[in-house]
């Protein structure tokens, strides 16, 4: 997903170069639950994610000139992922991060499967005690006695 800078000339109270309507504010409540145990510093950048609904959609033309003047959407947060934003490696690229995240991710997948298939192997050998190998048909190879 690509960040879009939000700078307009509606600033709000205090003057700042955002709209007011982007601003979140969280409680303690929504604070815990999204794992902080202590206050981020005022001007501490933070990464979100989050998930809307649409609730209202609306134009309108209050010169009735028949243009539309002013579009708006209201969204509701559903869900939202906050955290702190890990300061970028000098040379890292956009979209490095989630490349490495998907790598960890992958690794960790192909390290269960390996895993759950050396405990395969480990509990066959265990299985065939007198020596031999297992396989569909039985033990095979096993110790005749003469």
């Amino acid at each position: 997903m690509d960040l879009i800078n939000m700078k307009s000339g509606d600033g709000g109270m205090p003057p700042t170069p955002y709209p007011s309507g982007l601003r979140l504010t969280l409680n303690q409540e929504q604070l815990q639950a999204l794992g902080f145990k202590d206050l981020p510093p005022a001007g501490t950048p933070l990464h979100i994610e989050a998930l809307a609904v649409v609730t209202s959609s609306s134009t309108q033309d209050p010169d009735a000139d028949g243009d539309v003047d002013y579009v708006c959407v209201e969204l509701q947060l559903t869900e939202l992922g906050c955290e702190v934003e890990a300061e970028p490696e000098p040379a890292e690229k956009p979209g490095e991060r989630r490349l490495r995240q998907a790598a960890k991710l992958y690794k960790a997948s192909v390290d269960e499967k390996t895993n759950s298939r050396r405990q395969r192997i480990e509990q066959a050998q265990a299985d065939t005690d007198g020596g031999g190998t297992t396989g569909p048909y039985g033990t095979l190879n096993a110790p005749v006695g003469r």
